[in-house]
């Protein structure tokens, strides 16, 4: 799915209006640069502006609300490699591509609205929502319709293989007998996550829509911070002193001729 992506963005960067796009790519660049810390720490109190709780914060809350279990995902899938290969392909490397993505594509949707090409985006936002913006972008590109089928399936591969992930992660932490050479846990307790979250999220999208997953988000959040907080505390006890909490591991002399 990765590939795929991939080849979605540079055919709107391509067939899109692809100099405009570079151009406000490299001026958010410098905004997001020049604004950084002010916007970071920005409340919206004084103004009397309610857009860091619709946005800033809620995605505080978000990112913590799903912080514990991605964390064990990324540890298990870390499982082997360096340090700086980890943070390369799963810090960077998807930050560099979601800040791309979003410069492609909102770069293609100002354009379109300002010059009044393809459908009006901002009528379709207020009467559809922001998900049919995307497909309000893709209709206006040659060959629409396999292009917006083949972006709908790859999205819903995405989330199959993000809810699995997580499934996964949710089962190793509610079984025993887990370690690097048997990661798996039993398929009754990742079926048992599975049905749970899947209802949970049926439920609060029938009933609340997306506003009930944003609340139901932000509830989770609160919690998951004392458990980030404590889970942070006991690493840097554990590094200041690895061998009071993890016990002396003697190190095994290499065989002739291997590396150490």
């Amino acid at each position: 799915t990765t590939k795929i992506f991939v080849g979605i963005a540079l055919f709107v960067l391509v067939v899109g209006p692809t100099g405009f796009i570079l151009s406000f790519g490299a001026e958010g660049i410098g905004t997001y640069l020049t604004n950084f810390f002010s916007l970071s720490l920005f409340t919206g109190s004084a103004a009397g502006d309610d857009w860091p709780q619709k946005w800033t914060i809620f995605y505080w809350a978000n990112w913590m609300a799903w912080a514990p279990i991605t964390a064990m995902f990324l540890g298990r899938i870390g499982y082997g490699y360096t340090v700086r290969e980890f943070v390369l392909f799963n810090w960077i490397v998807p930050a560099l591509f979601g800040a791309i993505w979003m410069t492609i594509f909102s770069g293609t949707a100002l354009h379109m609205e300002q010059n009044a090409e393809g459908p009006a985006l901002y009528s379709l936002l207020q009467a559809s929502g922001p998900e049919s913006v995307v497909y309000g972008i893709l209709s206006s590109f040659p060959l629409a319709t396999p292009f917006i089928v083949l972006f709908v399936v790859t999205s819903f591969l995405s989330y199959v293989t993000a809810a699995d992930s997580n499934t996964r992660a949710m089962g190793g932490i509610s079984t025993t007998g887990i370690s690097p050479e048997s990661p798996e846990p039993g398929a009754l307790i990742k079926a048992i996550w599975g049905v749970t979250v899947g209802a949970v999220a049926w439920f609060m999208v029938s009933q609340g829509g997306i506003e009930g997953i944003k609340t139901l988000s932000q509830l989770g959040g609160l919690p998951a911070l004392f458990l980030i907080v404590a889970v942070t505390v006991a690493v840097v006890r554990v590094g200041a002193n690895p061998k009071r909490y993890l016990g002396k591991v003697d190190a095994q002399p290499a065989a002739s001729g291997e590396q150490p």
